[in-house]
């Protein structure tokens, strides 16, 4: 189903608007890489699976890339995918519903502990997460480091105004999704 919903925002541009929004932010490759990762951590509640994600980021990863005019195997690409693919899981540990090994660890506690419930889960789990996570970030962009002084404005936006209808509906159940999440931890036992 998270993959379906990945899917659904490249299908219905909401990519496309995240990446307008972050270029019409942020002026260099380094600075809009630096917006992406922070949005990976907020991002997770909304789509607890890492795979899913990255799903939905490639796309935007490839608009940035190609709005500075670089190529496929730059240092921006390699940082991007290297932050989707090693980081970009790290948001999901701090959910009950983000992957496997929470949902294991959820139920290994609600079997020797308690209940615990989703909300719980993210009280417990949000500051390790949101910890190990940075420390991620961190050693990327210290390990690999971008120098792109000379990259003159994105030469690509796009940004329009309002959301179509489709992105609207999208939007509103990606967000009844989270909501039903946290308010279904509440009565399950």
């Amino acid at each position: 189903m998270l993959f379906l919903l990945g899917n659904t925002i490249s299908e219905v541009n909401l990519d496309a608007r995240l990446a307008d929004h972050l270029l019409g932010s942020e002026d260099s490759p380094t600075r809009a890489l630096r917006s992406l990762t922070t949005t990976l951590l907020p991002l997770a509640v909304f789509m607890p699976s890492a795979a899913a994600r990255t799903v939905a980021l490639i796309p935007v990863v490839r608009r940035l890339r190609t709005s500075f005019d670089l190529s496929f195997n730059s240092d921006f690409s390699q940082t991007a995918f290297l932050i989707l693919g090693q980081v970009n899981p790290l948001a999901s540990v701090g959910l009950m519903t983000g992957g496997g090994m929470a949902v294991v660890t959820a139920e290994l506690i609600h079997s020797l502990v308690g209940p615990v419930t989703w909300v719980q889960w993210a009280l417990y789990m949000a500051p390790p997460a949101t910890a190990l996570y940075l420390l991620g970030a961190i050693s990327i962009f210290a390990l690999y480091p971008l120098d792109y002084a000379d990259i003159p404005e994105p030469k690509d936006r796009n940004t329009t105004t309002g959301f179509n209808r489709e992105q609207r509906i999208v939007a509103a159940v990606m967000s009844g999704t989270v909501l039903a999440w946290i308010i279904g931890s509440f009565f399950t036992q």
